[in-house]
C-alpha cells in the first residue's frame, strides 16, 4: 500500500490488491446498472471517519473508516451500489441540494422584507430569522429524495447482478441511531446521506421481495473482505493497535498479513520479512506478497536487494501499473 501524491491528494491511498478485490466485486453490479466498470474510478481515501461520496467524472470515494465499519462483503458492495446509483442518476456533488436549499431561503427572506416594509417589523424579523431554517429543510428534502432514488437504483442493480440487497439494508440498520443525533454528532456519511426510518423501510420492502435476497457471501469473498480489513488496519493503525487486534494466537492468513505489516511499520524488519516469507512459502505465486517484501526491503535502505522481489511481483502480474512503478 502506498500513499498517493502529497498536497491536495495526500489523503488518497493506492493498493493494487484492495483495488482489484473491490473492482472484481463491483463490476457485475455496475454493468447491471448500465455503467461501464472501466469508466468508474473508485478511490480509497485514508480517513478514519465513516464516509463515501460520488462526484463528477464518474468518481467514487470510499473512506477506509467506512470500509472498516462493514461487517460483511455484501454490506460493502451495497454501499458501492448506492454510490453508483448517485452516479447513474447524476446526483454527483449534490449541486441540486444547494439550489433546493437556496430557493425557500430566498423566498422566506423576501417575504420577511415585504412584511417589514408593510409595517409589520416583528413578523418580518421572524421570517428573516427563520430563512436559514427553511433553506436547510428544503436542501434536506432534496437530499432525502436523492438518497431514496440511489437506494432503489442500487438495489435493482444488485438484483440484476444476482447479488442480495440485504447488505445495504443491514448497513443502514447498523447506524439507525444516527437518525436522532444532531448534525454535529452524526458520522459525515449520514450528514450528506440523510438517514430515516422511512427511508430504510422504503428500501427493505423491494429488497426482501427480490429473488436473490437470500444469497449469501461466498467463502472466497468473506476471506477477501477479511484481508482488506487486515491490510487497512496494518497500514493505517498504530502497530501496537494492529498487534492487539491480530494477536499471535490468530493464525489466519489476514492476521499474519496484518502482523507482518505492523512489524514492518514498527521498524522490526527482520521479523516482518520472516512473516512475509512464511506467507510466501504458502503462496509463492502471490504478487502482492512479493510487492510487500520488496517494499519492506526498499524502505530499509536496501534498494538493490529489493529489485528481485519487485521484479517477481511484476512477472506475476504484469498488467498492474503500481507494481511496475515500484519496480
Amino acid at each position: 500500500m502506498a500513499a498517493a501524491l502529497p498536497a491536495s491528494a495526500q489523503s488518497l491511498i493506492r493498493d493494487t490488491e484492495i483495488e482489484a478485490i473491490i473492482d472484481e466485486w463491483s463490476a457485475p453490479t455496475l454493468t447491471a446498472m448500465g455503467l461501464e466498470p472501466s469508466e468508474i474510478e473508485i478511490l480509497l481515501v485514508n480517513d478514519e471517519s465513516l464516509n463515501a461520496f460520488a462526484t463528477r467524472g464518474r468518481i467514487m470515494g470510499l473512506n477506509t473508516g467506512l470500509i472498516l465499519q462493514t461487517k460483511t462483503p455484501n454490506q460493502l458492495l451495497g454501499v458501492i451500489a448506492h454510490e453508483a446509483g448517485h452516479i447513474k442518476n447524476r446526483h454527483t456533488l449534490r449541486d441540486g441540494a444547494q439550489n433546493a436549499g437556496m430557493q425557500p431561503m430566498i423566498m422566506t427572506m423576501a417575504l420577511g422584507a415585504l412584511a417589514a416594509l408593510a409595517g409589520a417589523p416583528d413578523a418580518g424579523a421572524a421570517l428573516l430569522a427563520s430563512s436559514q431554517y427553511f433553506g436547510t429543510l428544503g436542501a434536506l428534502r432534496y437530499m432525502q429524495s436523492q438518497e431514496g432514488e440511489a437506494d432503489i437504483t442500487g438495489a435493482r442493480a444488485l438484483e440484476r447482478a444476482g447479488e442480495s440487497g440485504r447488505g445495504l439494508v443491514e448497513f443502514f440498520e447498523n447506524f439507525r441511531s444516527q437518525e436522532v443525533f444532531s448534525d454535529a454528532r452524526r458520522f459525515p456519511y449520514f450528514r450528506s446521506h440523510p438517514l430515516s426510518s422511512q427511508r430504510i423501510s422504503a428500501l427493505r420492502g423491494p429488497v426482501e421481495r427480490a429473488s436473490h435476497y437470500g444469497n449469501t457471501d461466498s467463502e472466497e469473498r468473506i476471506a477477501q473482505h477479511a484481508l482488506v480489513l487486515a491490510k487497512i488496519h496494518g497500514f493505517m493503525d498504530h502497530p501496537n493497535n494492529t498487534l492487539r487486534l491480530y494477536p499471535s494466537s490468530d493464525t489466519s492468513l489476514p492476521a499474519r498479513y496484518a502482523r507482518a505489516i505492523a512489524w514492518y511499520k514498527d521498524g522490526q524488519t527482520a521479523k516482518a520479512l520472516e512473516g512475509v516469507d512464511a506467507l510466501l512459502a504458502e503462496q509463492p505465486e502471490n504478487p502482492y506478497l512479493w510487492e510487500l517484501k520488496g517494499q519492506i526491503i526498499f524502505e530499509e535502505g536496501r534498494p538493490a536487494e529489493a529489485l528481485d522481489a519487485h521484479k517477481k511481483a511484476v512477472e506475476l502480474m504484469p498488467e498492474a501499473p503500481l507494481l511496475r512503478i515500484n519496480y
